[in-house]
């Protein structure tokens, strides 16, 4: 699977994409947004790393953006140098017609945590970042 989605709080996921994504792994990932959402008695967020990877494909990066309108999106933000990522964000952001600031692009972890934290104070707090955003290699040989 090109992404990883982790559930930090009862309301905050980490996205980690891995690679550009499929068309399959765009339409998984859209599905387990959505049901998240659906099944959310409160708003949620979601902070994803784009450094390694997004979803390219036009078409899916619009069917994404409609989920900004679920009544149970809180925001996003990502981060990553890529101007790929960026261009991404960019059309995401169009066709989201999310100019009220619920979702955005950072250069690094620092300024997409200041961003969430703005839309939802304390909503990061508590977390092992470091641990999350560059987790350890495994060391069971498996």
């Amino acid at each position: 699977m090109g992404y990883q989605l982790q559930q930090l709080s009862s309301n905050l996921y980490f996205v980690r994409w891995l690679s550009l994504a499929t068309d399959q792994e765009a339409l998984d990932y859209i599905r387990e947004l959505q049901q998240i959402m659906d099944t959310a008695t409160n708003k949620v967020y979601f902070i994803s790393d784009l450094r390694r990877g997004h979803i390219a494909n036009v078409t899916m990066v619009q069917r994404l953006s409609r989920l900004t309108q679920h009544p149970n999106f809180g925001g996003g933000a990502s981060f990553s140098v890529s101007t790929g990522a960026k261009v991404f964000v960019g059309v995401f952001a169009r066709f989201a017609r999310r100019y009220n600031r619920r979702d955005d692009i950072h250069n690094n972890l620092e300024g997409a945590l200041k961003f969430l934290e703005d839309l939802q104070p304390g909503i990061t707090k508590g977390i092992d970042w470091k641990a999350v955003v560059d987790p350890a290699p495994s060391t069971t040989g498996v």
